[in-house]
């Protein structure tokens, strides 16, 4: 269930934007790229859209098109911040290999900025698995994410971390949301006992915890079994997500 990683192929002979060209909306990506006497920008995203040279939806790696990149983490030197970057890409006729000639960087402010790119350097996309929905977005907020966690019908197994370490609590089970807009997802190795229940409020009723349990009890004694475990917590899926979480390396294998 781990992502497909694609790139750099510097091995195989192919160019960091042969590897650009086979982006798909939605994969992670990774990009170093040397403007013409300009900045060097290292950006972490993901990408956007994907269009050809009509405007449309790009079916042919091999046709010239735009790679729209949403930006997470940038550190750029000598532009501003950017929110988005536009890659152009083109094939030069006499060879197999994408080259990407043209750079638009979109600022916080809505500023365009066009820079002629002397070399991309290092391309990595990551692709999510097919059994992923495409509405799942790692960069999303928890409380946005956690109801479609729970949808997911392979048995995915979800890694919760508080910033220092993570405990894997298996398989999520039943999702519910109270009055007051509490998600409580269960989860667990099966269905009849589950052994966590990850609570998310609303952020402006406290940050989202993770409790142990014990339900194979009465009521009461239920209540009572319940232990917080971690605190302020980030919920990950393991193969897509996990190493999101800070102390992630440190699970039990």
């Amino acid at each position: 269930m781990s992502l497909e990683t694609i790139g750099p192929h510097a091995e195989s002979g192919f160019s960091p934007g042969d590897v650009l060209a086979e982006a798909q909306q939605g994969d992670r990506i990774d990009l170093e790229i040397q403007v013409y006497e300009g900045p060097f920008i290292d950006a972490t995203g993901r990408v956007k859209s994907v269009e050809d040279d009509d405007g449309g939806i790009a079916e042919d790696p091999k046709q010239a098109r735009t790679v729209a990149v949403d930006v997470r983490d940038v550190d750029v030197v000598g532009c501003g911040v950017p929110d988005r970057l536009e890659l152009e890409l083109s094939h030069d006729p006499n060879s197999a290999y994408a080259v990407v000639h043209d750079l638009e960087v979109l600022d916080i402010d809505g500023e365009r900025t066009h820079y002629a790119i002397d070399d991309l350097a290092n391309c990595v996309l990551e692709r999510s698995p097919e059994w992923l929905p495409d509405e799942y977005d790692p960069d999303a907020d928890l409380r946005e994410r956690l109801p479609i966690m729970a949808e997911i019908d392979g048995g995915i197994e979800l890694w919760v971390g508080d910033g220092r370490t993570a405990e894997i609590v298996n398989q999520p089970q039943e999702l519910t949301e109270d009055g007051r807009g509490v998600y409580v997802l269960k989860a667990g190795t099966s269905f009849a006992n589950w052994d966590y229940e990850i609570v998310v409020p609303k952020p402006e009723n406290g940050d989202p915890f993770l409790r142990s349990v014990d339900p194979d009890q009465e009521y009461e004694d239920y209540l009572d079994s319940r232990t917080v475990e971690l605190k302020d917590i980030d919920v990950r899926i393991y193969g897509v997500d996990h190493d999101r979480l800070e102390g992630a390396s440190e699970v039990p294998a």
